[in-house]
């Protein structure tokens, strides 16, 4: 019997619904990718992102800094204009080599931060700027 022999509308919607999958590719041994657990913690970490706007050059301005959290394992910039950045860390005074950040893409100024470390942004140059930090 062909599907436009059937004489039960619903056993013709399940038919058709069947050759539909069949031609799309998915059926019941088809395997859809779920998101992995790394796209999910890039996810989280752009979602606590906050704005910043450095002044002179740096964030947090008056020499203060930031406080990294376990939200990420990085510090990312988003800048709003193409910048160089480096990370400087409190405990021991080093700072990382400077990073081309592009205007409007995320970019790991540091990577292996550990949860809790003080840190602050310095870009090249002495102009304030502004973006987005996730930490």
């Amino acid at each position: 019997m062909t599907m436009f022999e059937l004489r039960n509308p619903a056993a013709k919607t399940a038919v058709a619904f069947a050759a539909a999958m069949s031609l799309a590719g998915i059926g019941a041994g088809t395997a859809v990718a779920a998101p992995s657990a790394t796209d999910a913690t890039v996810q989280s970490c752009y979602g606590s992102a906050v704005s910043y706007r450095a002044i002179s050059g740096l964030w947090p301005a008056l020499g203060g800094y930031a406080t990294a959290t376990k939200a990420c394992t990085d510090v990312n910039v988003k800048t709003n204009y193409s910048r160089k950045v480096r990370v400087c860390f409190q405990a021991t005074g080093e700072c990382n080599g400077y990073r081309l950040a592009p205007k409007g893409q995320w970019t790991v100024a540091a990577y292996g931060v550990n949860d809790g470390a003080k840190f602050r942004l310095e870009f090249s140059g002495s102009n304030d700027g502004t973006g987005m930090v996730a930490y």
